[in-house]
């Protein structure tokens, strides 16, 4: 077997390769005010009771929903930041 018979096979797979990454989505951060569809309601129902919470729907529903905890980790913690400031400055305004 020689390198040129090689050389079909190496292109078609980075040609697939090439092809499988750019179907993929990309993942940002989720707007837990308005969620998209049921699976990011419920991610954002259980990012609001904490980590744990999150970490078992993820893993409960890994095969239907695929999240990724990251991006309701990431909204959750600045509402939880935002209500936490509110609440200390209406703490100083009595």
């Amino acid at each position: 077997m020689n390198a040129s018979n090689h050389r079909p096979t190496v292109c078609s797979l980075v040609l697939s390769f090439a092809a499988l990454a750019a179907t993929l989505p990309a993942h940002a951060a989720v707007d837990c005010a308005t969620p998209r569809g049921i699976e990011q309601r419920r991610a954002c129902e259980a990012a609001a009771e904490g980590a744990q919470s999150l970490r078992r729907f993820s893993q409960r529903t890994r095969m239907i929903y695929a999240i990724n905890m990251r991006d309701y980790l990431v909204a959750e913690t600045a509402a939880v930041a935002e209500r936490r400031i509110e609440r200390t400055h209406a703490a100083r305004a009595r």
